[in-house]
């Protein structure tokens, strides 16, 4: 299925990779555009996964799911690494005001692995383990009980995470279902099942996606001005709309971009990066302007994956190394 050309994807996919450090930075105006790019991440996941899965008999859909998991599982150990000396700092922290019990140890577990991964020293690897349990889960659900109840399944949490994560986050409300559990990645699962299945014509041009794109800034200007008082909903009404319609625009127009690999090596490379960069350059003075420190950190993870790139896939163990980290 390859034969397709997705390179336009793959810029895409460096581009949002910029809005997801712009998130974490509070760069303004770009933040907001940036809630998209996990819902983008996910259905193209979602759509690359299950056009190859359709065609597999049981024992290759199993292989396929185990192969998926396996890869994102590599992806975030090597990552890990990098970023263990704040695990253990989030870890100490964590039983020093729950106490060393039975109990603190499995919350510990607990919200390392399935709640919010703020524990791993990097609260952007939530999406990753979101994907490792959330797509065989998705999986089983489709085979167990049909597409149509998963999707409707999948609607209702979509809305609960609209309302409590969007509309009220500010409020005082209780998350049954928290922000970075698995299960909100369904509702785009679902979507890139959808794509990958059946024969979806609509071809939305780029204006459809810039308009799309300022309605979603608008609802979030809504929020923040009329609603909740919040500048950066994480996911509201058009979340779900406008990651759809831009992932379908990358689809359905064929563009060739020359080395389009590196672009998607690098848009990994920087979601998983950038955080370790943001927590060296504290000790640099930036003073009030976010954009300086998004320009940084991005020239930061750029240098340091093509200098990478250059000197140590020269040597066979590095590059073993390397392979898994983007």
């Amino acid at each position: 299925m390859r034969d397709q050309n997705y390179d336009l994807i793959d810029l895409f996919k460096l581009i949002m990779s910029v809005g997801v450090v712009s998130i974490h930075i509070g760069v303004p105006g770009l933040k907001t555009i940036g809630r998209l790019a996990v819902p983008y991440f996910l259905i193209v996941s979602s759509y690359l996964f299950f056009i190859k899965y359709k065609t597999l008999d049981d024992n290759g859909k199993k292989k396929k799911i185990r192969k998926f998991c396996k890869r994102i599982i590599l992806l975030f150990i090597s990552w890990e690494i990098f970023y263990l000396p704040w695990a253990i700092s989030d870890g100490i922290n964590f039983f020093s005001e729950k106490g060393i019990t039975i109990f603190s140890f499995m919350s510990y577990i607990w919200e390392l692995i399935f709640y919010r991964n703020s524990l791993t020293g990097w609260g952007a690897s939530w999406y990753l383990f979101a994907l490792v349990w959330g797509l065989p889960v998705f999986c089983l659900a489709i085979k167990k009980f049909g597409i149509k109840n998963v999707g409707i399944i999948s609607v209702a949490i979509e809305i609960y995470y609209i309302v409590t994560s969007g509309y009220l986050r500010n409020a005082d409300i209780y998350h049954v279902i928290a922000p970075s559990f698995f299960v909100r990645i369904f509702i785009y699962l679902l979507i890139g099942y959808i794509i990958a299945n059946w024969n979806i014509y609509l071809k939305p041009s780029l204006g459809c996606v810039i308009g799309i794109s300022i309605i979603f800034l608008l609802e979030n200007i809504f929020l923040w001005k009329i609603v909740s008082g919040i500048s950066n909903g994480e996911e509201v009404i058009t979340t779900t709309i406008a990651s759809s319609i831009i992932f379908l625009y990358t689809l359905k127009n064929s563009v060739e971009i020359p080395h389009a690999i590196t672009l998607r090596h690098l848009s990994t490379f920087i979601y998983c990066g950038h955080m370790l960069m943001m927590k060296i350059y504290p000790y640099y003075n930036f003073g009030d302007s976010k954009l300086v420190e998004l320009l940084v950190v991005l020239v930061e993870c750029c240098l340091i994956y093509f200098v990478w790139n250059f000197f140590y896939q020269r040597s066979s163990r590095s590059k073993f190394i390397f392979k898994y980290m983007i």
